[in-house]
């Protein structure tokens, strides 16, 4: 996008508004922690796999990282931790 006539403050005001950060962008930055890495390649070396869901909580995407634990006919999600990316700034919190 062009945008004539507009100087760097001017920019930088609508910034916001230009970029978005995704739920996949919000996954993959996660994804990238290395304590994610880490307990992905953990899970990896015992045959599990790490699942990344963000949901959508307004200003920011909460990121849920776990485990699906198969235990007979039933299962349950064993959680790593949660979280949080803000949309506007790509800024990452833990949050639990």
């Amino acid at each position: 996008m062009l945008i004539i006539g507009l100087g760097a403050t001017a920019l930088l005001a609508l910034r916001p508004r230009l970029f978005s950060v995704t739920a996949e962008v919000a996954e993959r930055t996660v994804a990238s922690l290395p304590e994610v890495q880490s307990y992905a390649q953990t899970l990896a070396q015992s045959g599990a796999k790490a699942t990344i869901t963000a949901e959508d909580a307004g200003e920011t995407w909460n990121v849920h990282i776990y485990e699906i634990v198969q235990d007979g006919d039933s299962s349950h999600t064993a959680t790593f931790g949660w979280y949080t990316v803000d949309k506007k700034t790509g800024r990452v919190e833990k949050t639990l």
